[in-house]
């Protein structure tokens, strides 16, 4: 009776595999660990595709962070024939400031409009100034760049309310004031330990 000792054993197995063993061709894997959005989170799991940059994730990709288009008017009266803003609207204005330096990317519009009375001319000229006049607030008065800030005057064509009275008239002269930006909740979600089914 022949004894192989263990070598020998192993040496005499793999001697007779040596000629049947072939080396698998390239492997594509079915569930790459490709990340597209940079999340953390592969795109095999992914269900939130192009996730905010630095957004804190869940399991899936998904982030609490939302973004809303946010939207600040405001509307200021002045006296007949006059640019200077009313004491009573200065806090229309510096709220307004208070926007803008809260959203830095935000930008505003500022229409200045006149009554009908006067001429045509001189009215376009006075509803320019009064949007001046909240440009110049803002700018001197709260620090906001002048380039964040579009000014029109409209004269007396766009009044607000189209009788010929006092009411009116004191309607129509007035700076109209728009600001618009984007607004970023916070992300309140945190990653967790993966477990399949659940």
């Amino acid at each position: 009776m022949m004894r192989l000792s263990l070598t020998g054993a192993l040496l005499l197995l793999l001697a007779g595999c040596a000629g049947e063993v072939a080396m698998p061709g390239p492997f594509t894997q079915p569930n790459a660990l490709a990340d597209a959005d940079g999340d953390g989170v592969i795109d095999a799991r992914e269900r939130c595709q192009q996730t905010p940059s630095g957004a804190k994730v869940d399991n899936y990709g998904c982030s609490d962070t939302r973004t809303a288009e946010l939207v600040v008017e405001m509307l200021i009266n002045f006296a007949n024939d006059s640019a200077q803003i009313p004491a009573a609207d200065i806090e229309s204005v510096a709220a307004l400031a208070v926007y803008l330096r809260r959203q830095p990317t935000a930008r505003a519009r500022l229409d200045g409009h006149a009554s009908a009375i006067g001429p045509d001319g001189r009215n376009n000229q006075l509803a320019l100034r009064r949007a001046q006049a909240v440009r110049d607030q803002l700018v001197k008065q709260h620090g906001i760049a002048p380039e964040r800030i579009e000014i029109s005057g409209h004269g007396s064509g766009q009044p607000l309310l189209a009788g010929d009275d006092e009411r009116s008239h004191s309607a129509n002269r007035r700076v109209e004031g728009v600001a618009d930006g984007l607004a970023h909740t916070a992300d309140v979600m945190r990653w967790t330990i993966y477990t399949p089914g659940r």
